[in-house]
Formats: structure tokens, sequence, C-alpha cells
């Protein structure tokens, strides 16, 4: 579940917890080991960065819908791209089906 969260999505291009809290989460394995993340973290610098990325959050989360929207656009025309539309007025003869398929 967490490298689910931790794990850019397809259509978003971004973390499910990074859109909700607006920062990335540190991965259990990185807790535990020393990296370079943990060895360049500067308390000062964090709350700074903390704070312009909250101001940018909504900005990201906007950009995100758009994206997101074009994505389901080209999901719906791709699937619809086989479909043979018809139109019909009223007094068209149509076909019923006389019993449950």
């Amino acid at each position: 579940m967490w490298a689910y969260r931790c794990t850019p999505q397809s259509t978003t291009q971004e973390t499910p917890y990074g859109l909700t809290y607006g920062v990335d989460a540190m991965i259990f394995v990185e807790i535990g080991e020393t990296s370079l993340r943990k060895q360049l973290f500067d308390v000062n610098l964090n709350k700074e960065s903390m704070l312009t990325s909250l101001d940018l959050l909504h900005e990201l989360r906007d950009h995100i819908r758009i994206r997101e929207a074009a994505f389901k656009v080209r999901a719906q025309r791709h699937y619809n791209s086989k479909v043979k539309h018809r139109s019909f007025h009223q007094g068209d003869l149509v076909w019923r089906m006389a019993n449950d398929a």
C-alpha cells in the first residue's frame, strides 16, 4: 500500500501522497538506512521549502486536473473509435428483440 502511495501514477505523473499533502514521502528504507536525502537534510531549508510547496499546491492540483481531463478524452477517443454512430428520428422503424438475450 505504501509503495502505491509513493509511486507516480500514469494519469497524473504525481504520487497520491504528494497530491494529498503537497510533499513527497520518505520510504521506510530511507528512514532506517543512511541516504543522501537524510545526509543533506537541513531543518531551516526544509521549513522554507515546505511553505513554498504549500503555496504552489493549488496550482499543481489545477495543472494535474487539466492533464487528467486530457487523458480521459484520449482514452474515450480510443475506446469509441470503432463505434458506429447512428441517429434515429421519430417514426423510424427499429428492430426490437422479442425475448431477453
